[in-house]
C-alpha cells in the first residue's frame, strides 16, 4: 500500500532504478486493477451549478451502477454563503454511494507541514458538524513529503494532483454530464466499472 501512496504523490522513494522507470512519470503507476476505474470529478460544485444538472448526474451513475469521488476546494467549502444549498448536494453525494473529498490548495511557499494540518483539522471537523459528511481522501497542491504525512497522520488518503491511469479526471463544467456519459458508455463497452477512489485504492 505504501508503494502506491508514494507512486501517486510522484514520491518514487526506495524502489529499484527499473521500478522507477515505471513508476516516477506522472500518470504511470496507477493502472487499473481487475475491472474496476475510478471517476473522479474535480473543482465541484461550479459557480451556479443547477441542481437540476445535478440530479441528472446522480441519475446518469446510477443508471451505470457507477461510483465516484466529488473533490471539493476546502477554501470554497469555508466561504460558502450558501450552506443549506451545500449540505443537500453533500447528503446526496454520500445517499447514492459516492464519495465525498477535498482539495487544499496551498501555495509552495505557505505549504508548512503544521499549517496543512491546521486546515486539514479545521476541515474534517467541519465537514461532519456542519454537513455530517466524513472526509477520507485528501488532494494537495505542490505536495511535499512533510505535508503528506501531515494529513496521513490524520487518516487521510493523500493523492498528488494527477492520480494516474486508473482514474479519470472531469472538471466540473457545463460539459460535465456529456463527457460523464462517455466515460461511463466506453468503460461499459469494455466490462470497467466506475468505484469510488478509495475502494480502488483498496483493491489495488
Amino acid at each position: 500500500m505504501r508503494c502506491i501512496h508514494e507512486a501517486l504523490l510522484h514520491c518514487c522513494l526506495s524502489r529499484s532504478a527499473a521500478d522507477q522507470a515505471h513508476t516516477c512519470r506522472s500518470g504511470t503507476f496507477y493502472p487499473p486493477v481487475g475491472r474496476n476505474v475510478a471517476l473522479l470529478i474535480d473543482l465541484f460544485p461550479r459557480a451556479n451549478h443547477p441542481l437540476s444538472e445535478f440530479a441528472e448526474l446522480l441519475y446518469l451513475l446510477r443508471q451505470h451502477d457507477a461510483a465516484c469521488t466529488f473533490f471539493f476546494d476546502w477554501e470554497q467549502v469555508r466561504a460558502c454563503k450558501r450552506k443549506q444549498h451545500l449540505c443537500e448536494v453533500l447528503r446526496l453525494i454520500s445517499a447514492h454511494g459516492h464519495e465525498v473529498a477535498l482539495w487544499f490548495k496551498h501555495a509552495f511557499c505557505s505549504q508548512s507541514a503544521p499549517k496543512v494540518r491546521q486546515d486539514a483539522i479545521e476541515a474534517l471537523h467541519s465537514m461532519q458538524r456542519l454537513y455530517g459528511t466524513t472526509v477520507y481522501v485528501a488532494k494537495l497542491s505542490l505536495a511535499t513529503p512533510s505535508s503528506v504525512a501531515a494529513l496521513q497522520e490524520l487518516g487521510l488518503l493523500v493523492i498528488g494532483e494527477s492520480p494516474g491511469g486508473g482514474t479519470l479526471t472531469i472538471q466540473d463544467s457545463p460539459q460535465l454530464l456529456s463527457q460523464t456519459q462517455e466515460a461511463l458508455e466506453e468503460w461499459e463497452a469494455i466490462g470497467r466499472r466506475s468505484v469510488r477512489l478509495s475502494v480502488l485504492i483498496d483493491d489495488i
